[in-house]
């Protein structure tokens, strides 16, 4: 009997292991997020950002992430693509927050916070750095690869995050009215509402 319930305990033991790590393996789905933005080093995806923004169809059982994979001309060393990308993401994070609150003044207060933040990913590219989208597919995080993919709304959500990151680099970067800013504006919300709702927006 005893040796049993010593079996039986091991038994619990190394499932709540197993669990503990399929957990880790895939962090995005974890959070509710089924978007990522991969981080390459020496031909591999050593990581996979996830884009801040709870989408309406994400399931615990869903398939793998999506990848949005931007390409950055010139190459930015590793440090400064994360520095851009983690800037990015904190603005898409304020309007998803933005889009959520149902407090006028704060929704205006993290729209503000969403301009300042895509605004520093900018100052990051610099004036000399522009971004495309090189590919969007599935994220295979043990083969450290990306699985290429037609995904016409993530594509389009690409295009449009790049051109508004182009638009902010044209900006003056003051205070006064910028018609490239408030295109920035434009671009970043079209994309906020693809990667939210999972459909193409605009033409």
């Amino acid at each position: 009997m005893k040796r049993s319930r010593w079996a039986a305990a091991l038994l619990a033991l190394l499932v709540s292991v197993l669990l503990g790590q399929v957990a880790v393996s895939a962090p995005a789905s974890a959070d509710g997020y089924s978007n990522c933005i991969p981080i390459w080093r020496n031909g591999r995806i050593v990581d996979c950002v996830p884009i801040p923004i709870l989408v309406e169809t994400w399931c615990p059982t869903c398939p793998p992430d999506y990848a949005l994979d931007f390409r950055e001309y010139t190459v930015l060393p590793e440090t400064l693509k994360i520095q851009y990308v983690t800037a990015l993401n904190r603005g898409l994070r304020s309007l998803d927050q933005a889009a959520l609150t149902t407090n006028p003044a704060a929704r205006q207060q993290l729209r503000a916070e969403a301009l300042n933040s895509f605004t520093s990913a900018a100052q990051t590219l610099g004036r000399n750095t522009t971004v495309s989208v090189a590919q969007v597919g599935y994220i295979d995080r043990y083969a450290g690869v990306l699985r290429p993919a037609s995904i016409p709304w993530l594509s389009a959500a690409g295009v449009d995050i790049a051109d508004g990151l182009t638009a902010l680099q044209k900006a003056n970067g003051g205070g006064l009215p910028d018609p490239w800013r408030d295109l920035a504006v434009a671009e970043f919300d079209e994309a906020y509402g693809e990667l939210k709702h999972q459909v193409v927006i605009g033409p």
